[in-house]
């Protein structure tokens, strides 16, 4: 019966059958199903914050389920979101700007600062004669997807130096991994523009890059985040607390024992496990991509220190340095992010938690 359970959920997070979260609820259990529309590509290190909280209880604790289904493109969990066949979804400050500017109103709201810090990065050969991304005009930018949030950060990093992204640039869907790293070798592409945690996989399979020097839209930025519709969160505020609440403690988890968090995460998700290697080389290649991310989470540096916060300034050093001030106000710029969530976020010991990790003895 568990194994039938566990594939009608999986037939839910696929949004095949819209009617699943309500009826699984009301057979197995009085959890809320709440499935996650994840932007990366595919299910690694980087989720291990939920794996934690799936593995430990966090999320259990208050009512919920969480499934997730990796999308490759953090736009394309918008209209699953906005249509009910998803409640969360994950996406970039740059299309929310962008939509705003146009008018444009998906009925979500950002609910949940989860990445801190800018996630891309513009990388080239070593040998490449490009360097600065002041002479990327007339080159080809390999992303993961056009959809994706790396090309919408592209985007918002051009318009800041001036540099028009429709017209200066040409944008290829590179995809991840060797497909990636080919182009690039081909010449196919002349930059590559990826997530931290995909570079640090492609470096540790033995890729070479060159990393383009930031600019100062790279050191004023933030990642966007989750979101869900806002009628959503007005029904079912108490599920998307929780869910929000599972994340932090999953995320000082990993903070204190981000091995241990791999091996938890291994369990949850064990296709995610590197395979054709030993035990140890595993584990260091993962750790590997885990730590090129995990910090990026952390709030105790941040303008507001407390996790899932955003700043009104913050938004703002973004809009201006896309220059694109005199097109948004600050009622269309509030409109885009909530941080009723935050005390819900962070209604937990800490320090509990950190024990809890230190302790943890994998099995």
């Amino acid at each position: 019966m568990r194994r039938f359970w566990s594939r009608l959920g999986l037939i839910c997070v696929l949004g095949l059958n819209l009617g699943c979260a309500q009826e699984k609820q009301s057979v197995e259990s009085p959890r809320t199903l709440l499935r996650w529309a994840l932007g990366a590509a595919q299910i690694d290190p980087l989720l291990s914050q939920t794996s934690v909280a799936k593995e430990l209880g966090y999320f259990e604790e208050g009512g919920i389920e969480v499934e997730v289904t990796p999308l490759g493109g953090g736009a394309r969990s918008v209209p699953l979101v906005a249509s009910g066949q998803a409640e969360i979804g994950y996406i970039g400050a740059e299309p929310m700007i962008f939509n705003a500017v146009e008018r444009k109103d998906a009925g979500i709201v950002l609910i949940f600062n989860q990445n801190r810090d800018p996630l891309f990065r513009w990388v080239v050969l070593p040998e490449s004669p490009i360097q600065s991304i002041q002479d990327v005009p007339g080159k080809s930018v390999g992303t993961l997807s056009l959809a994706s949030s790396g090309t919408f950060y592209a985007k918002g990093e051009l318009m800041s130096l001036g540099i028009d992204p429709e017209d200066d640039v040409e944008f290829v869907a590179s995809g991840t991994g060797p497909s990636s790293v080919a182009l690039l070798n081909r010449g196919d592409i002349d930059v590559l523009v990826q997530a931290d945690t995909i570079l640090a996989a492609m470096e540790l399979n033995g890729a070479v890059f060159r990393y383009l020097p930031t600019t100062e839209y790279t050191d004023a930025y933030f990642q966007g985040g989750l979101f869900v519709r806002r009628d959503y969160l007005r029904t079912h505020r108490n599920e998307v607390c929780a869910y929000v609440r599972g994340i932090s403690k999953g995320v000082e988890f990993v903070l204190e024992n981000p091995e241990a968090a791999i091996y938890i995460h291994w369990k949850i998700y064990p296709e995610s496990k590197p395979r054709g290697i030993s035990e140890e080389e595993a584990l260091k290649f993962s750790l590997g991509v885990l730590k090129s991310r995990m910090e990026k989470w952390d709030p105790s540096d941040e303008v507001v220190q407390k996790h899932g916060a955003y700043s009104y300034e913050e938004w703002m050093k973004i809009v201006q340095q896309m220059g694109l001030s005199e097109s948004v106000d600050e009622a269309m710029i509030r409109a885009l992010y909530s941080n009723e969530l935050v005390d819900c976020a962070n209604d937990f010991d800490k320090e509990e938690i950190r024990k809890q990790a230190r302790n943890y003895v994998v099995e």
